[in-house]
């Protein structure tokens, strides 16, 4: 696992774009630790000499369902950039830790605006057991993780050759 540990506060990151197209979406993965280590907060923005920045997304109390999972995001005022410089820190005032970030110029939620999740309603048989310990170490918010997934299952049951294909991980 190759995770980025940073600081606390303010963390930035800067990425040279390999699109000559905006970028329209934007996936960051949670690391394998705690969630107090998770970004809670972020701004994304663009430039095209590394000097003037233009805020393209922002993002309040994002809260990851489970450790190592993806918060999807669609940018808010797309344009062409040469660079985009993520600002993220933490909920509290701990040390910011992200799996990955992936950049993307095309919308990653194309054709899911109107997917019908099933309803589920998660809830431990038994607490006291091993397995839900660690169950609940590693997914923090049961619906949302199984929503999450069921959504990933989808992309796979559903793919055909003429699509491209959301990167499942």
């Amino acid at each position: 696992e190759t995770v980025y540990t940073g600081k606390v506060g303010n963390n930035e990151f800067i990425f040279d774009s390999p699109f000559t197209t905006p970028v329209l979406s934007y996936k960051i993965y949670s690391s394998g630790d705690m969630p107090k280590h998770d970004p809670a907060n972020w701004t994304l923005k663009g430039s095209n000499n590394g000097k003037k920045w233009t805020i393209v997304d922002e993002r309040k109390a994002q809260i990851f369902c489970s450790r190592y999972q993806e918060i999807l995001c669609m940018v808010q005022k797309p344009a062409v950039y040469k660079q985009y410089l993520l600002e993220a820190v933490t909920a509290g005032k701990d040390t910011l830790k992200i799996a990955e970030v992936v950049l993307s110029d095309k919308n990653l939620l194309a054709g899911w605006e109107n997917f019908r999740y099933p309803e589920v309603r998660f809830r431990a048989l038994n607490s006291e057991t091993e397995g839900n310990r660690i169950y609940t170490q590693l997914v923090q918010d049961p619906d949302k993780y199984v929503k999450y997934h069921t959504q990933k299952v989808a992309e796979i049951l559903f793919y055909t050759a003429d699509e491209p294909m959301n990167d499942v991980r």
